[in-house]
């Protein structure tokens, strides 16, 4: 890829994040306000298809040890909570 390149969180981005999810083999149903997607053993709940993506994405790159130390809590909580 050449050049910049922004991607914002938008409407025109949910088709495609829905449509990596179902390429992944999840099945995505709507549980009331939520999503849920399902592969074998693997449930994911979150409000939107972006952000059900993102916790994919985590577990994806992190496996069962998803979950950061207090020191990136901290530094999170510091940066995004003021």
């Amino acid at each position: 890829m050449n050049g910049f390149v922004t991607i914002a969180a938008a409407g025109n981005t949910e088709p495609p994040a829905y449509k990596l999810i179902i390429d992944k083999g999840y099945s995505i149903e709507k549980k009331g306000d939520s999503l849920l997607a399902q592969k074998d053993d693997l449930i994911f709940l979150a409000y939107s298809i972006l952000e059900l993506a993102g916790l994919i994405f985590l577990y994806e790159t992190k496996g069962a040890n998803w979950q950061v130390d207090d020191e990136v809590i901290d530094e999170y909580c510091e940066l995004f909570n003021e």
